[in-house]
């Protein structure tokens, strides 16, 4: 669910902040952008729970088909654990570009912790 229209606007998010682990980016049709004091207090996250926090998220993409929402933060990507948005669209990129047909996401929402499995668009 990666629309060419999103890889553009990801890579010139990337190139404006090359290193910067707190840019926004956009991946699989959600909008992830870092924990702050204010998104904790928006969307009412924990302290304890890291991750890139996903802000908005496209009602036509297959992310929003498996129930990913604003307020969701990833946790994980392929089982590989994440602190930023930057991490997260590494590891979603990483399974893309390796084949894979979908990419499984750990999330956590209101405590609780939750698997789903993204397809991407061919």
């Amino acid at each position: 669910a990666i629309a060419l229209l999103e890889e553009e606007r990801f890579e010139s998010t990337e190139a404006d902040t090359a290193g910067d682990d707190d840019s926004t980016a956009s991946m699989l049709g959600m909008v992830l952008e870092p924990l702050t004091p204010d998104s904790r207090r928006r969307f009412d996250i924990s302290s304890d729970v890291s991750g890139a926090l996903v802000s908005e998220v496209d009602g036509a993409s297959s992310a929003a088909e498996r129930g990913v929402r604003p307020g969701d933060v990833i946790i994980e990507v392929a089982q590989q654990k994440v602190s930023s948005p930057s991490q997260a669209s590494e590891e979603i990129e990483s399974a893309r570009d390796n084949g894979r047909a979908s990419v499984l996401l750990m999330l956590s929402r209101a405590g609780e912790l939750r698997f789903v499995a993204v397809e991407f668009d061919n």
